[in-house]
């Protein structure tokens, strides 16, 4: 109020002073700011509105209520003293505008069912085929005696496995592991 009615106007000081003349027909209640805004030529209810709205401390302010009322007041004098007043605008309800709408909720597209496919046969076990064993004949080689390089050619008591098919030995004649 006081940029209004002081600053962009006349451009005079705004230092917080003690106010030596009386605020609204009342003495001052406080530091105030505003100084030399006596000599100017508003009307002495404005000059009070505008010292008691600019009282530093805040509890000595006039509430949003009062103000309103107060600038009523003196619009209405000044209508009926044929004086042309300007719209307040700023006292009427602000007006709300309307809330946005909504967004959409999100609605997640339908679960589609993976096609209805036979699950596969799990595969067939595979067993190994048992290995052929064979009938052999032992295939130790004598190194001394009669039968010297000769194999000894008994029949082996069991039957052996093709792994070991080429060199079967009897129980008389061991396989040497480490020869």
């Amino acid at each position: 109020m006081f940029q209004l009615a002081v600053i962009t106007r006349f451009g005079i000081g705004y230092e917080p002073f003690l106010p030596s003349f009386n605020i609204a027909g009342a003495p001052p209640k406080g530091v105030s700011y505003g100084l030399n805004l006596e000599p100017f030529p508003y009307s002495e209810s404005l000059k009070g509105l505008i010292f008691s709205c600019l009282y530093e401390d805040p509890r000595f302010r006039p509430s949003p209520l009062e103000l309103r009322t107060e600038v009523a007041r003196g619009l209405k004098v000044a209508i009926a003293n044929g004086g042309t007043v300007d719209p307040w605008d700023y006292f009427h309800p602000p007006v709300v505008a309307p809330a946005p709408p909504a967004e959409p909720p999100v609605v997640p597209p339908p679960a589609v069912p993976p096609p209805a496919v036979a699950p596969e046969p799990p595969p067939p076990i595979v067993t190994p085929a048992p290995m052929p064993l064979i009938p052999s004949t032992c295939q130790h080689i004598f190194k001394q005696g009669d039968n010297s390089g000769k194999k000894c050619g008994a029949s082996c008591m069991t039957f052996r496995d093709v792994i070991n098919a080429g060199n079967q030995r009897c129980q008389r004649h061991p396989r040497d592991r480490f020869p």
